[in-house]
């Protein structure tokens, strides 16, 4: 992976907090360089209005605007969103969420192409033309939390890839696919100050053509603990996925193992400074087709509430 420099973060400014009504937007920045391509960059606003009518049922709504631009490309999109949640009397917490419309790719999606492929820039990024969740979740006891979700994506324009003799990546292109996903999570607060946390994903992919999405995990497990000490956190995360086979020429990929460490230090009540490392193991993670992932990535910022 080629990318050496990115930068990004999230804002969310409450606007509105009376009664059963509460208005949310949120605004979202993301920039890269990299050695073979121009500096990209995403930029996106929501805005969400929410109705609390009593403790146990809420319903919202809102837009979803994005703008990307990249290696001489750019793409805009806006989607409607709507969602709601409820607590039955007995404690689980259900929730769907519905968003229809054409989503934006990340920036470094905008020109699928290879570094080392004689392959033009293809302006086919990967776009959300749907997408529905639903999620149920429950806490079992001392802040232990059980979760299940189900999501499906219909998507355009995704890809197939292949590895041509060489090492060079050919592309097939796969006019729409559908991802049918399903993931298991929770977290057991084992003694104080520890927390074990995990969860596990499985995936089916459909496509127009019979096509895989190249490199697209067919299932993958997450594992970790974290330890706090009065202001200090340090947590540990190993993740494990097995992925699909390359596309149309066939063959797999091996599983990959992503190992990240972070380390947080809350310096006020409302700041929090981190840094962390991801696949300090040097693995080939590849989670979506196509877009192989950095090695050994070291990244620092801050989260504040204000």
């Amino acid at each position: 992976n080629d990318r050496i420099f990115h930068i990004g973060g999230d804002l969310d400014v409450p606007v509105w907090d009376r009664g059963p009504v509460s208005i949310l937007t949120r605004v979202r920045l993301q920039g890269e360089a990299a050695r073979y391509a121009d500096e990209a960059g995403l930029a996106g606003t929501d805005l969400e209005i929410a109705w609390i009518p009593g403790e146990r049922y809420r319903y919202w709504g809102g837009i979803s605007s994005d703008a990307a631009s990249g290696s001489g490309m750019s793409a805009r999109s806006l989607r409607p969103l709507l969602g709601a949640s409820w607590t039955t009397p007995t404690g689980p917490t259900l929730s769907a969420r519905l968003s229809g419309g054409l989503k934006v790719p990340w920036p470094g999606q905008l020109a699928v192409v290879s570094p080392y492929s004689f392959f033009p820039a293809m302006p086919a990024p990967v776009r959300e033309l749907a997408s529905t969740e639903l999620s149920a979740w429950q806490e079992i006891w001392d802040g232990s939390l059980l979760r299940a979700d189900i999501r499906v994506k219909e998507l355009r324009n995704a890809l197939s890839w292949y590895e041509a003799p060489g090492g060079l990546y050919a592309p097939a292109p796969v006019p729409q696919a559908a991802v049918r996903e399903f993931e298991l999570s929770g977290r057991y607060n084992a003694w104080h100050p520890v927390k074990i946390f995990g969860s596990a994903a499985w995936r089916e992919v459909s496509t127009t053509r019979g096509l895989s999405i190249a490199g697209l995990p067919n299932a993958n497990g997450r594992g970790g603990i974290e330890w706090a000490w009065r202001d200090f956190t340090v947590s540990g995360e190993l993740e494990v996925g097995l992925v699909a086979d390359r596309g149309i020429l066939g063959g797999r990929l091996p599983p990959y193992e992503c190992l990240g460490i972070r380390a947080g230090w809350q310096a006020r009540k409302w700041l929090e400074v981190f840094i962390r490392g991801d696949n300090l193991l040097g693995d080939r993670v590849e989670r979506w087709g196509g877009y192989p992932e950095p090695k050994r990535l070291v990244s620092a910022g801050i989260t504040g509430l204000f």
